[in-house]
């Protein structure tokens, strides 16, 4: 299954999704479902906590994401453009619009990396409270936001082409 649902095991409501190459299994070794303060493991752990391969691995793996999901969010905009308006964009604008969609596929995985590393830092050890919107659990903002970026950046950007 390509993505794996995150239920909870007393009271079975969706906590989110384990998608672990998009997360590298980086996030709180302990939930606390939102719904029902249930506490179950989560199979992961913190940034810092990683070994040199496993950082490497998620740094490698985010960065071909980036590529793979830029050019899909490119293309698929490209031929939404091109059925509403009849017109193929402009190759430069092809281009911004995978830029926007790959950094912010890579401003995701930092992201997550920054919070892992202020979350640890803190050394609350106390199981964190998360919902099917919650970051750490695979949210849908990860798939969700370069889409977005990059279908806004086209809209803001293409009028000064």
């Amino acid at each position: 299954m390509l993505m794996p649902r995150i239920n909870c095991h007393n009271c079975r409501t969706l906590i989110g999704f384990n998608v672990s190459w998009v997360s590298g299994d980086i996030g709180p070794s302990v939930y606390k479902c939102k719904s029902c303060d249930d506490v179950m493991p989560s199979n992961r752990s913190e940034w810092l906590w990683h070994g040199r391969d496993q950082k490497i691995r998620y740094k490698m793996i985010s960065l071909v994401m980036a590529i793979i999901y830029g050019l899909a969010c490119a293309a698929a905009l490209t031929v939404l453009i091109d059925t509403r308006t009849g017109g193929l964009p402009d190759t430069r604008m092809i281009w911004v619009m995978f830029a926007a969609a790959a950094a912010s596929t890579v401003f995701i995985q930092w992201l997550r990396v920054m919070i892992s590393i202020f979350r640890d830092s803190r050394g609350d050890i106390r199981p964190l409270k998360v919902g099917f919107l919650s970051f750490e659990t695979n949210s849908i903002l990860p798939f969700v936001l370069p889409p977005t970026v990059a279908a806004l950046t086209y809209y803001f950007v293409a009028p000064l082409i």
